[in-house]
């Protein structure tokens, strides 16, 4: 069984990699940067906090969120551009 099946059939698992303490913002320490990521919606962080602190691939992501690995893909890359625009006008 993989892991996007273990967790796609229970919903206790997904809890708690969505509602963890370890958030990324925990980890930045540049105030910028943190105002950046609080700015994103809440599917924005919940894809960053499980790419950074937790290492997951898109597709493991997309299994946990409920969504394709293309749609993570897409959106993990507009976050990235985003973060990357604000930052840049920040400075």
């Amino acid at each position: 069984m993989s892991f996007a099946e273990l967790v796609s059939s229970d919903e206790e698992i997904i809890d708690i990699f969505l509602k963890t303490s370890n958030n990324l913002i925990d980890f930045i320490k540049d105030q910028k940067l943190c105002q950046i990521i609080n700015s994103l919606t809440t599917k924005q962080q919940q894809i960053l906090n499980l790419s950074f602190v937790y290492q997951f691939s898109h597709t493991e992501i997309g299994a946990l969120l409920g969504v394709s690995q293309q749609y993570v893909s897409k959106t993990y890359q507009k976050i990235l551009n985003k973060i990357r625009t604000l930052y840049g006008e920040a400075i």
